[in-house]
């Protein structure tokens, strides 16, 4: 809650009553009662105080209390008859000097001057220049409830001390500001005020430390009451809501009874009518006007009169009754067939107080059943169906994942390991080699050619290399996915002024003229629209492509001469400034030991996979970690490993032949103590939640889906240990 939807009061506008001596400087004060004694004794208190002062007084209040305060000034022994005379004492009755400036509920400036200071003016001239007044019109208009009336008032009468020498007390009942919702009201008087005097209660309390102790308690009420006012206000929302949820589900539903073909009808526990919808006039041929109030037996054939009577015990015992199907006589005599639902209606208390009935019209039931038979039995194939399709489709896509996730492994991982500059040359020929590999597949078998030629003095650009690669493979992907078999790719890079230029050339269909412009738009390909979508995809590898080049400070240009003809890409990318080429210290590659890399030094890993490419990335990671890490490309193999080597952490595959990973953690498993109660990883292409659950059910201690980052499956292995050693 904000400072303005909050407002407080400074503390220091809170005082105990004070002496009335205290009160002969000019200022506005307020005083809070709960009992009219109390006030009565204060105000005498008040302006006694300065009659007996050679001060002037003024009361202005309701008639009762104007008596009261006389009745106490007369007790302290004070001539109030010849001070009435002198112009020394002055009472005015509170509602009817109100309505001398009242002006549609707001107070006329000018005629309270007129009014109020006028009266003070006149005991000035009478020699009286010292007065104390008491004024209770601001609490009849809050008793009104015209607050912004009192505050206006409260305002007026501060403006009106500010030119004359007098003392003003007001009086509010507490009970005033007894709801919730009152608070800022209280606020906003109590700041029009230069002090505020609580109740009577507050002021029995003598002692500096019980008025703290008080106030600290006030203090917490107070919070405890803006808690409940917020939880109200949330409760109150809340029902709010409900109510105009509750109000739409009812025209819904009475839309619903309105507009049903059924006949829906409602009765008391006696059987009498309480509700006829439209259907049920067209079923019965009654009129709801007919109908209402009178015993549903009306509809019931003399034969079938029974039939109520069991029902109503059905339903005194809460029991709902389903599709009864039952004879029904119409207005004019004749007979219908239908099908009856009856449901005992509950009250709040969970009292059955009535019934509600719909009737479906089954003269044509035979009929209505043999469709719906078919209908169901196709319904059932149908399903039968989708849900071997449902299977097929899980199959395939755990087949997809495991298919692209398994090279996607190795490339990736040789790309981490080759952007960190560990290998030797002979490692690094051979982590190129399965780059080479891994994406030739799509060209070979198209017979592509694919010609490279690279400008030696090209530098290193600024950027993000995943993206950078992301944007290369697109262009390369396509022009193999357009090129006919035979056809050539060619991919150039050269330096031109400050940037490099990527060329990617291809022999392919070409890119139609009126498409060229907008080549790069979303969900855009460069085929013709009367082709449909022959080589898939969604049309946004390019559009991603062209933000990714932007977003590095480069653009990207496609050139073709149309259907046939193949297509040229084109992009240019700024190269790094040669400052940042000498500073060795500084990578743009987001990848390179961007965090601190795990050591494995002296743990024994053995890792089990029948890709060879895969295995050997593992493993080199793995002994770059510092890990003593060995291969096995078989159950057979892995288990013989675990015997015969005393090893700390498994990390297997899933999806191998013969025998797969599970089967190797259960018979790994089965050797019981020592061996048997490796730490195992299952590191498969199969990522699914419901693989991960039976990876573990199987008995691996954890499952790392393919491809995994070097650095994660060095934590994950280290992690695993420091397990197993706490």
């Amino acid at each position: 809650m904000s400072a303005e939807e909050n407002p407080r009061v400074e503390a220091s506008q809170f005082a105990p009553p004070a002496e009335m001596n205290e009160m002969d400087e000019p200022g506005h004060f307020t005083q809070f009662y709960e009992e009219d004694a109390f006030l009565l004794d204060t105000v005498a208190k008040f302006i006694g105080g300065s009659l007996e002062a050679n001060g002037g007084g003024v009361v202005i209040a309701t008639r009762p209390h104007s008596d009261g305060i006389e009745k106490r000034l007369n007790a302290r022994g004070l001539d109030l008859a010849a001070a009435r005379e002198q112009g020394q004492y002055v009472t005015l009755e509170a509602a009817e000097t109100l309505s001398m400036f009242m002006d549609a509920g707001s107070p006329d400036p000018q005629r309270f001057a007129d009014v109020v200071g006028g009266v003070l003016a006149r005991m000035s001239q009478d020699g009286w220049p010292r007065v104390r007044a008491f004024g209770e019109m601001v609490a009849l208009l809050c008793a009104e409830g015209n607050l912004n009336g009192a505050l206006r008032l409260e305002e007026l009468w501060n403006d009106l001390g500010s030119g004359k020498s007098f003392s003003l007390l007001c009086a509010y009942p507490l009970q005033e500001f007894a709801r919730t919702d009152d608070w800022k009201p209280f606020v906003d008087i109590c700041r029009k005020h230069s002090r505020a005097i609580p109740t009577e209660r507050y002021a029995t309390l003598l002692t500096p430390d019980e008025r703290l102790r008080i106030i600290t308690e006030l203090q917490q009420k107070a919070q405890s009451l803006e808690t409940e006012m917020a939880r109200r206000k949330q409760t109150e929302e809340t029902l709010a809501a409900d109510r105009i949820k509750a109000d739409g589900v009812s025209r819904r539903l009475t839309a619903i009874i309105e507009s049903s073909d059924d006949a829906i009808i409602s009765k008391d526990l006696n059987g009498i009518i309480t509700s006829w919808n439209p259907a049920a006039e067209r079923m019965f041929g009654y009129t709801a006007a007919e109908a209402v109030g009178k015993s549903i037996r009306l509809i019931i054939p003399a034969e079938r009169q029974h039939e109520e009577d069991k029902v109503l015990t059905w339903l005194r015992r809460g029991e709902r009754i389903d599709h009864f199907d039952t004879v029904r006589r119409r207005k004019d005599g004749t007979s219908i067939e239908i099908s009856l639902t009856v449901s005992p209606i509950i009250d709040g208390d969970g009292r059955v107080v009535g019934a509600s009935k719909i009737a479906r019209d089954i003269t044509d039931r035979k009929r209505s059943e043999a469709v719906r038979e078919r209908l169901l039995a196709a319904e059932q194939a149908l399903r039968a169906e989708a849900e071997r399709s449902s299977r097929m489709k899980d199959e395939f896509l755990a087949i997809l994942s495991h298919e692209l996730r398994t090279p996607l492994t190795s490339m990736l991982g040789w790309t981490r390991v080759l952007r960190a500059r560990k290998l030797d040359e002979i490692a690094t020929a051979s982590a190129l080699e399965v780059l080479e590999r891994s994406v030739r597949p799509a060209a070979d078998a198209k017979s592509l050619q694919i010609a490279t030629v690279l400008d030696p003095a090209t530098g290193p650009v600024w950027g993000d290399a995943l993206r950078l690669q992301q944007v290369l493979w697109n262009l390369l992907s396509n022009a193999v996915k357009f090129t006919p078999p035979k056809g050539k790719i060619e991919v150039s890079l050269c330096l031109e002024n400050d940037h490099a230029r990527i060329t990617v050339t291809d022999t392919g269909s070409g890119i139609p003229l009126e498409i060229l412009p907008r080549i790069f738009d979303r969900f855009r390909q460069a085929e013709e629209p009367s082709t449909g979508r022959r080589h898939g995809g969604l049309g946004l590898g390019l559009a991603i492509a062209r933000e990714v080049v932007e977003r590095h400070g480069g653009t990207i240009v496609a050139e073709s001469q149309g259907p046939g003809w193949g297509s040229t890409f084109t992009v240019t990318l700024p190269m790094m400034a040669e400052g940042l080429l000498r500073t060795p210290a500084l990578s743009v590659d987001r990848y390179a030991a961007s965090e601190e890399p795990v050591r494995l030094d002296g743990v024994r890993v053995l890792v089990v996979d029948d890709e060879t490419d895969t295995r050997e990335l593992l493993v080199t990671v793995l002994r770059d970690s510092g890990a003593d890490a060995t291969g096995a490309t078989s159950v057979c193999q892995a288990l013989e490993a675990l015997l015969a080597l005393n090893l700390n952490v498994l990390i297997s595959d899933i999806g191998m032949p013969d025998e797969d990973g599970y089967e190797l953690i259960r018979k790994v498993r089965a050797l019981g103590p020592g061996a048997g109660q490796i730490p195992a990883i299952a590191l498969t292409a199969y990522a699914r939640r419901a693989d991960r659950h039976r990876a573990l059910s199987a008995g691996y201690d954890l499952h790392l889906a393919k491809p995994v980052e070097p650095n994660d499956l060095a934590r994950a292995v280290a992690n695993l240990v420091k397990r197993r050693q706490g």
